[in-house]
């Protein structure tokens, strides 16, 4: 009876085992990089299948750097995106026990509906429509609109982290509020770091995607200029691609910032509920030395505002526009 079981644990270990083995192998990273190969396949698809018979524009030097712009752009999204899959699944560790309003696959849903509804509205706005309107390049709706899905559903870790983030700061400051104390201060402790490591990298990752954007949206604009400089310079100012990096940079402003002011609100909280004030308003030594170290080791008084690599996050869509718009090697050429 004992070898019986011993046997069907045994084969019950199998499938477990070469299932380990499979994900290994495919997780690899002579695998992984093959991976990379079929969105630079699709981005060279979106650009140089059935693109018509205008040679003069299609067979361009600029045409050419514009497909490469979108092949290189595709491929570096979808790393971006896969990269950022190890901080979500350490950000929903968080929720083992308080649950996040909304599962976190409800969240992907629910940003798939807002990507759907983006989707539809920039390919129907007008300016868009007449500049696609008159394109010398076949079936330029359909590529713009399975390049912006691409982008979209790149964008869906960065979107998902930032409203996990968010929840579970909201959650954190109910659980520092008096008379509340902190049943395990270190787990906190650590929360809180998780929670400013993953903004962090969401900033950075959205920071790099918009900025790959804003280049293939100059290498587009190359490409017209060099097929019709006097009709494209009217229909696509350089002002378009500095429009585009200042909306960008605002709308991470707008979102990252208040997220990390919440963070360092939630940071405080939790110190100052470890480090209470005395009664008698004399705090000694040991007191001044705790509240210090716990602050350095959180982090409190460098914001995100306040680091250069959150700055250049936060600018970089701004910076390479005005590059890419108003520096003659890349934005202008003669």
């Amino acid at each position: 009876m004992d070898d019986d079981k011993a046997g069907k644990a045994q084969a019950a270990e199998k499938p477990t085992s070469r299932r380990a083995d499979w994900r290994r192998w495919l997780t690899s990273p002579a695998v992984a990089t093959l991976g990379f190969l079929l969105p630079a396949v699709v981005g060279y698809a979106i650009a140089q299948v059935d693109k018509g018979a205008d040679l003069k524009f299609t067979t361009s030097d600029e045409f050419l750097a514009w497909t490469g712009s979108i092949v290189w752009g595709v491929t570096v999204w979808v790393a971006m995106s896969l990269g950022l899959l190890p901080t979500l699944q350490e950000l929903s560790k968080l929720f083992d026990k308080e649950e996040p309003a909304i599962p976190i696959r409800g969240l992907f849903g629910l940003y798939a509906f807002y990507a759907t509804l983006l989707l539809v509205i920039l390919t129907r706005v007008e300016p868009t429509q007449k500049i696609v309107s008159i394109l010398p390049l076949d079936h330029f709706t359909l590529r713009i609109r399975i390049f912006l899905a691409i982008g979209l559903a790149a964008a869906a870790p960065v979107v998902v982290i930032v409203w996990l983030v968010a929840e579970r700061l909201r959650l954190l400051k109910a659980l520092l509020e008096p008379p509340a104390s902190p049943v395990d201060s270190g787990r906190h402790v650590k929360e809180l770091q998780v929670l400013w490591r993953c903004s962090a990298r969401s900033l950075l990752v959205a920071s790099i995607t918009v900025s790959v954007s804003v280049i293939q949206t100059a290498a587009l604009r190359n490409a017209l200029l060099a097929y019709d400089r006097n009709t494209w310079e009217q229909r696509f100012p350089a002002s378009t691609l500095v429009f585009y990096g200042a909306f960008f940079t605002a709308a991470f402003a707008a979102v990252y910032v208040p997220a990390l002011l919440a963070w360092r609100s939630r940071a405080q909280q939790l110190v100052d509920l470890l480090y209470q004030t005395p009664d008698n308003g004399k705090p000694d030594e040991s007191w001044m030395k705790g509240r210090t170290l716990l602050e350095q080791l959180l982090g409190i008084n460098t914001g995100a505002m306040a680091s250069f690599s959150g700055l250049v996050a936060i600018f970089s869509p701004l910076a390479t526009s005005l590059l890419t718009a108003f520096v003659p090697q890349l934005g202008n050429p003669q």
